[in-house]
């Protein structure tokens, strides 16, 4: 589970980055797995993108917002479990 699925990041063009915000995944069971994350825009980044996890674990989502013209994007960071 993702906590939460969907995030907003608002910026002023020319203006600093905006902050950085967390998702938490967590599961049922204490069995450690490992996960990893990718996105899909240049523009956005997850860290760690990689680790292993018992029953949670936090990952930070970032935007650089530095070089974008106006307007909006949308971009998707994918963490998925390694069975």
């Amino acid at each position: 589970q993702a906590s939460p699925t969907s995030l907003t990041f608002q910026a002023v063009q020319g203006g600093p980055n905006p902050s950085s915000q967390v998702v938490i995944l967590s599961k049922s069971n204490a069995k450690q797995v490992s996960w990893n994350s990718r996105d899909n825009a240049n523009w956005l980044s997850a860290s760690p993108t990689s680790g292993t996890m018992s029953t949670s674990t936090q990952v930070m989502v970032t935007v650089n917002a530095g070089g974008l013209a106006a307007g909006t994007y949308n971009g998707n960071v994918t963490i998925a479990l390694n069975s």
